[in-house]
């Protein structure tokens, strides 16, 4: 849809700028000194490698029922030679083949000409949207803001890893507030850091599977309400906003949401999810849980996630990854 006409990754338009838009340098024109943050970046990038068992794809496989396995071997079998390359070609680093056909798959309840159309639909639109540039781009490049901005307002972050190893990422979207960061940037560019945010996210789960030498197809997500503007939801942009990232996860990033829970949620966010989850697809409106109290969700989370990997204020006893409110991709710049 309208995901399809946007300009190429590397361009940059905010209210106002017109034909204007400024074009993001690439690394070949101008590497910045490092910040303290990006080098604290490197030192977890080092951690996370040498943690990494780097286990042969080929020594483990996905377990599938046979139905599952009949469809994906029915979708392998209708592909061309190029395609299966272009399928290979999306792959992050760790994902097996057979992971992504079934994701799709099972996104389209094992029907293989649907998920076939699916996935096909998806290389286009990759190609479109420049998936990989924005992914390997900084966050408020992608977004067309300053980087305060996003740390203020849109704080984004890899907390740790739940107790099956699928990354752990929160973000406070409490602290959103749509006046201050659409006078910076526009709804599109937000669904751009979105996409970005996602194939940060599809890689560290691809990690993980290396690390524990078996498939981890999905991460568990921790949105924090607290402190939510009333005024947020009231707008056809926030509608625009919401609708547009349930439908990029479920059309192009299928299977990859495993939970996401909305803890500390006001009266007005259940009022808002009675409306938006009916333009979700049903696989992805199950894996979505709302709390309004501590005592609602924090047992929840400590079925999912051992206490060191939580902070103190998410019911743990770890470190607060995101106290700087820093971007997720400015904590994992590199792989």
């Amino acid at each position: 849809g309208a995901l399809a006409r946007w300009p190429s990754a590397t361009s940059c338009g905010r209210p106002g700028d017109g034909d204007r838009a400024r074009l993001i340098s690439d690394a070949t024109t101008e590497t910045p000194s490092s910040s303290p943050a990006e080098t604290e970046d490197a030192r977890r990038e080092q951690e996370m490698e040498a943690e990494a068992v780097m286990v042969s794809a080929a020594t483990w496989t996905v377990e599938m029922t046979p139905q599952e396995a009949a469809a994906v071997n029915a979708l392998r079998a209708e592909l061309t030679p190029g395609e299966e390359e272009m399928a290979r070609s999306t792959l992050v680093k760790g994902e097996l083949l057979d992971a992504c056909f079934l994701r799709f798959l099972t996104n389209k309840d094992l029907q293989v000409k649907d998920a076939l159309k699916l996935l096909r639909a998806d290389w286009l639109w990759r190609a479109s949207v420049g998936a990989v540039a924005l992914a390997e781009s900084r966050p408020e490049q992608v977004a067309c803001c300053d980087l305060k901005l996003l740390q203020d307002y849109v704080p984004t972050w890899l907390q740790g890893f739940d107790k099956t190893g699928r990354p752990l990422i929160f973000s406070h979207l409490g602290k959103f507030r749509f006046p201050h960061v659409l006078k910076q940037t526009t709804v599109e560019n937000l669904l751009k850091l979105h996409i970005h945010n996602s194939e940060r996210i599809s890689r560290i789960i691809g990690q993980q599977s290396l690390k524990h030498g078996r498939n981890i197809s999905s991460v568990l997500t921790i949105i924090d309400a607290e402190d939510w503007d009333p005024g947020a939801l009231r707008t056809m942009k926030a509608f625009q906003y919401t609708s547009g990232m349930g439908n990029i996860d479920a059309e192009h990033f299928p299977g990859r949401l495993g939970n996401l829970f909305v803890i500390n949620a006001p009266k007005l966010v259940w009022r808002f999810w009675q409306i938006l989850q009916y333009t979700l697809p049903e696989k992805t409106r199950i894996c979505i849980s709302l709390f309004a109290e501590r005592e609602q969700w924090e047992d929840k989370l400590l079925e999912l996630v051992d206490p060191d990997q939580l902070p103190p204020q998410y019911g743990g006893c770890g470190v607060q990854r995101g106290c700087e409110g820093i971007p997720l991709v400015a904590q994992t710049v590199q792989f």
